[in-house]
């Protein structure tokens, strides 16, 4: 018996039809809301032959089970008394996304998918498609259009859907009938010749070409624009002759072209953002070791010049008192050769700490790189580069809405020339400021590299010196405990032995004393 077919809204126990999602090659296909399925109805005018395709269609899906595979569900029983004409109701799970065609026909798409999509389409379908041909099926209408889209935690998965032309092969493995989207045909469907499962995977390749490109491969007269057409050659024709009318056929391809190159050169800006950004993190973490250079460089400097300090003040001290006492105490032309060498170190020792010019020098750098991180070229500039892509695309969609179908009529180009010649002139000017400011980073990056070996040298040779000017000290309190020990042996202040030299046994016992001690030192 035949029935109405459902209108939205229409209750059908508690289920509520929602929508008609779209049309196969034998039934409508509608959203019926309670648990999220689509339920597909047989169109009423079918003739035997296709109520026999969809009775298969309906058989074959309940026995597939596949991630790829859209999965056939239970018809609810309070929608089983909708069904048209007798025929079995053939209920789906909703693919809430929608087909591929739907994806393609997106703007931002005119000019195929982006790869990391294409690469995903062609993992999901070539896993459905392989799982079919396990299964001995053919599906023979791979298309955009039975190709769907669903969300699984956060990841997009395309599924095969319609598989009303789909051939069960356990009868034979070649087929003959003439079934399918002529615009995917593999050729020997054309030639009438048997075929066999590879069928499916010309259709495949096709949709790939087109989810690449943009456009179909074969078949131009079925394309959008006449294939005499070369898009690339006809965008700079329109550049340059903005005002010249040309088909709507050929101009929907060219503004599609143009959407593209807009973006692109919109990309191009932000892949060189994100190097200046890295250049700059780069830069901070080579700033980073360079101040932990600085602070070990200023400490070892530091360290050094109050040791210096000291040691000056000592020896000075040591040298006056050794001026005084020469007459009548003790002289050695040796010790003060050296307390007189060590003066002298003393001050060499001094320039070596004096990190004066480094310190500015890296000072300065740092301040640099502050004014680098304050710049507004530091900043995202691709605010107007976005507005422009955003404009082209209502460009194209008011074009590709006023195209009639098949398109026919001219117009010209001057609106989107327009917009593409504002799109280069203001990445000329965003790209010359953003290089300036990378030039200056690469810069300071440089400099901080020159800078490492010239801080690692300072602080060998600071650490050089600390140590000599710690062993010339160790080497003066031994000479004090050695002079010591002989004043003490003496018992009373030691004499010049070129002034005293006759006087008395005792006396001579320590002239020969102190002439040793002159020796040694």
């Amino acid at each position: 018996m035949e029935r109405p077919a459902p209108k939205q809204n229409e209750l059908c126990g508690s289920w509520e039809m929602k929508e008609k999602l779209g049309m196969g090659g034998f039934g409508n296909v509608y959203l019926y809301q309670h648990l999220k399925i689509a339920l597909k109805l047989c169109r009423l005018e079918l003739s035997q032959k296709n109520k026999d395709r969809w009775s298969r269609e309906i058989h074959i899906m309940k026995k597939l089970n596949n991630v790829n595979v859209v999965q056939a569900r239970e018809v609810p029983e309070d929608l089983a008394s909708i069904a048209l004409n007798d025929l079995p109701l053939l209920a789906m799970e909703y693919c809430t996304r929608g087909d591929l065609r739907k994806m393609l026909n997106k703007p931002e798409n005119c000019c195929g998918l982006k790869e990391s999509e294409v690469l995903a389409l062609l993992s999901d379908i070539g896993s459905g498609v392989q799982y079919l041909h396990e299964n001995k099926i053919i599906h023979r209408d791979l298309k955009p259009e039975n190709i769907v889209l669903q969300e699984v935690d956060g990841k997009l998965v395309h599924k095969i859907i319609d598989l009303g032309y789909a051939k069960d092969l356990d009868q034979g493995s070649l087929c003959s009938s003439f079934v399918g989207t002529l615009q995917y045909l593999a050729p020997e469907l054309f030639e009438s010749k048997p075929y066999t499962a590879t069928m499916d995977y010309w259709s495949f390749g096709t949709v790939i070409f087109e989810c690449i490109c943009g456009f179909r491969p074969f078949l131009h007269h079925m394309q959008p624009y006449p294939n005499k057409y070369n898009i690339i050659d006809l965008l700079f024709f329109s550049v340059r002759e903005t005002k010249t009318q040309l088909p709507l056929s050929a101009l929907r391809k060219v503004w599609g072209e143009a959407v593209s190159y807009i973006r692109g050169l919109k990309e191009d800006y932000l892949r060189l953002y994100q190097g200046q950004r890295a250049a700059i993190l780069s830069l901070l973490r080579y700033n980073s070791n360079l101040t932990r250079y600085k602070s070990v460089l200023l400490s070892q400097s530091q360290q050094l010049r109050a040791k210096l300090a000291i040691f000056k003040t000592s020896i000075q001290h040591d040298l006056e008192q050794y001026t005084k006492q020469t007459d009548t105490g003790i002289s050695s032309e040796k010790m003060l050769k050296t307390w007189q060498e060590n003066e002298k170190k003393v001050d060499e020792f001094m320039e070596v700490a004096d990190v004066s010019r480094l310190d500015d020098e890296i000072v300065a750098l740092h301040s640099e790189i502050v004014e680098l991180q304050r710049s507004p070229f530091a900043r995202r500039q691709g605010d107007v580069m976005e507005q422009l892509e955003n404009k082209a695309i209502e460009l194209y969609k008011q074009l590709k809405a006023k195209c009639p179908d098949p398109p026919h009529g001219y117009s010209d180009s001057s609106d989107m020339v327009g917009t593409i010649v504002q799109m280069v002139q203001n990445q000329d000017r965003v790209l010359k400021d953003l290089y300036t400011h990378l030039s200056k980073i690469l810069i300071c990056k440089r400099r901080i590299v020159d800078l490492f070996p010239e801080v690692e040298g300072a602080i060998v040779k600071i650490k050089a010196s600390n140590a000599e000017v710690m062993q010339m000290q160790l080497k003066r309190q031994k000479e004090f405990w050695f002079l010591l020990k002989i004043a003490c042996v003496s018992g009373k202040p030691l004499i010049n032995s070129h002034t005293h030299t006759h006087t008395h046994t005792h006396t001579h016992t320590h002239t020969h004393t102190h002439t040793h001690a002159h020796t040694t030192l």
